[in-house]
């Protein structure tokens, strides 16, 4: 069960304030106990527990042997190219050029690639309530567990304008929830486990052992800039394991990332995948605008 950080009192009431309660894990060794609570999850394996006179916040260990660095992982593998996220308008059309030429990759490095489409999944992923309630009471717990942080709240980011214009709108929305005890945010935490489920049953019925498709279904955009396309609220919501790999450019030399997600605790698969994918294609280029690292 390490590692195991400790959070001040005063910090872990406010994370238990803004906490639901979690649900059963998998496996059956990491359950639910009476004073659990969900904490702003990245995944399904963080919870938060009493200890003495602090809370512990508890971070089951997930290794990677050393065999998950194979060349030929991707050799027999079974993925799903998920189509809904790889086009939706034509904007889109760019990036899936290049996702394209990654599926001829994938399948030349051993895999069976077929399409995938789950029912619903553009109305599953069409929401930001879980992030935006939860983002104001996040915050500040772990503003509040710095020693001497210079601020405190989202307000006073707000007030002093420590932000980029771009992301003003989005925080005022965060920063106006007042509690998460509203029918709305748990509707919200409720569409997280039908969506989870719909990617087990299409898993399940294509028999694949991963899903794939662009990070981002557009190119970057410029700081500042709206970046449309966003996929990567797929592992977010759903709290499943994915990872990014280069995916190769565009015509204007714009990176793509392609990205791997499966079930829970399947880390290891995944980064066998994503390995084999990188050494069998040499996508990534150093930044030309970064040195080297000394």
């Amino acid at each position: 069960m390490d590692p195991q950080v400790s959070l001040p009192m005063p910090a872990a009431e406010k994370l238990a304030a803004m906490a639901a309660p979690v649900p059963p894990l998998e496996p059956p060794g990491f359950r639910d106990v009476s004073y659990g609570f969900r904490v702003c999850p990245p995944s399904e394996l963080t919870v938060v527990i009493p200890y003495a006179n602090s809370w512990r916040l508890v971070l089951p260990r997930i290794t990677a042997p050393a065999s998950s660095l194979n060349a030929d992982g991707l050799d027999g593998a079974r993925l799903g190219l998920l189509t809904t996220l790889v086009v939706q308008e034509p904007a889109d059309q760019t990036v899936a050029d290049v996702i394209t030429s990654a599926v001829i990759d994938l399948e030349r490095l051993g895999a069976t690639v077929i399409e995938v489409d789950i029912d619903g999944l553009t109305d599953l992923l069409d929401t930001y309530v879980v992030l935006s309630h939860e983002f104001k009471f996040g915050l500040e717990a772990y503003l509040a567990a710095i020693p001497d942080s210079p601020v405190s709240s989202l307000t006073q980011i707000l007030t002093d304008q420590l932000h980029h214009p771009s992301v003003r709108e989005r925080l005022e929305q965060s920063n106006a929830v007042e509690s998460l005890d509203t029918d709305e945010y748990r509707e919200a935490l409720s569409r997280r486990e039908v969506l989870r489920l719909a990617v087990f049953t299409a898993m399940d019925e294509f028999e694949i052992d991963a899903l794939v498709y662009p990070t981002l279904r557009q190119q970057a955009a410029r700081i500042g800039e709206r970046q449309g396309g966003d996929n990567c609220r797929l592992s977010a919501q759903s709290g499943l394991p994915a990872i990014t790999v280069p995916a190769g450019f565009t015509t204007d030399d714009m990176p793509v990332g392609l990205e791997m997600l499966s079930r829970r605790f399947t880390e290891p698969k995944l980064i066998e995948f994503a390995y084999a994918f990188e050494q069998g294609t040499k996508h990534r280029r150093p930044p030309s605008s970064t040195p080297p690292l000394p």
